[in-house]
């Protein structure tokens, strides 16, 4: 669904970019591969959010506390690649918009549910964010 859903973005801000999905087994290997300055950015999914955090260059407060990347862009300036985690945002939110019977599209920084206990069941990349 995701390609489908960057691909209309890109064409409704008038973005020259495509979002592909590629099956990846070795991240050491598609970096090495794909170190390609044409290639602006990618999406990191489980298995691979831990392993690509160690290739990136720089990454975001959330990826460093975490020790896990979901989104890498290739900075244009310098090309070293930026790694961010993302989920906790997603994460909160959803949290917050069922407690409050909501639906809330943006991705807040602060939360109301900042500390209160929240149970996550589940190990994976947003477990480790929240």
């Amino acid at each position: 669904k995701l390609p489908a859903l960057y691909n209309e973005l890109f064409k409704l801000v008038g973005l020259d970019a495509i979002y592909v999905p590629l099956l990846v087994d070795d991240p050491t290997k598609f970096l090495d591969t794909y170190s390609s300055s044409d290639i602006g950015g990618f999406s990191v999914t489980i298995p691979h959010k831990e392993a690509v955090f160690k290739y990136c260059d720089e990454v975001d407060p959330v990826a460093k506390a975490t020790g896990a990347v979901n989104f890498v862009l290739r900075r244009q300036s310098d090309g070293k690649l930026c790694g961010y985690n993302t989920d906790c945002y997603g994460a909160i939110s959803a949290i917050e918009d069922g407690l409050l019977g909501l639906h809330n599209d943006s991705f807040a920084v602060s939360s109301r549910l900042a500390g209160k206990l929240v149970v996550v069941i589940g190990a994976g990349g947003v477990g480790k964010t929240t």
